[in-house]
């Protein structure tokens, strides 16, 4: 086991939870849709916190990759958000 300095967010959130930067994308994408579809959230404010997010996250990884992961993100995060306010 590894040593983890306590507020290293970074390899806490990405490394240990997700394995990656791009799985740890896409599940904080799916868990911020289904935070604002909970607290009824607009989705314009919505996509305006996830683009704050994906401008966060673009130093990590090639701007492709971002692309890819934002759209998807927020597909996911749409079809989130309509199974959670049913």
């Amino acid at each position: 086991m590894t040593f983890t300095e306590p507020l290293d967010l970074q390899r806490i959130l990405i490394n240990n939870l997700a394995g990656n930067t791009e799985i740890f994308t896409f599940i904080a994408f799916i868990a911020i849709g289904a935070i604002t579809a909970m607290l009824k959230i607009p989705r314009l404010a919505t996509m305006a916190l996830l683009g704050l997010f994906a401008v966060m996250f673009a130093d990590y990884f090639p701007a492709i990759y971002l692309l890819t992961v934002v759209i998807a993100g927020m597909i996911a995060a749409n079809a989130t958000s309509k199974l959670i306010t049913r």
